[in-house]
């Protein structure tokens, strides 16, 4: 699926009815790792793999808080891995002319 399709799809009631069906089928408790007992309040995909026909098993609930967090890490990945780095190469470059 392109990004549109995606965009679509994320839309779509099929979308709607397998998110509430994940949310039903976990009794709306967040699956995130370490026995978090927050409440579900969101459905995020594994893998895209099957986007448009994925099994509860593709899917996992979680809570707003933990989203957030992940948020948050994944963007300190991002500066720790590859803008800092990327900054010291370039900075090294313009400092040998």
């Amino acid at each position: 699926m392109g990004v549109m399709n995606y965009k679509t799809y994320m839309r779509s009631i099929g979308w709607k009815e397998k998110r509430q069906a994940k949310l039903e089928a976990c009794n709306s408790k967040c699956e995130c790792k370490g026995g978090c007992t927050r409440q579900a309040t969101q459905v995020h995909h594994l893998h895209y793999n099957t986007l448009g026909n994925e099994s509860m098993e593709d899917l996992q609930a979680l809570g707003i808080r933990t989203v957030r967090n992940a948020t948050w890490l994944n963007l300190l990945k991002f500066v720790i891995f590859t803008a800092i780095p990327f900054a010291i190469v370039v900075l090294l470059k313009n400092s040998k002319k």
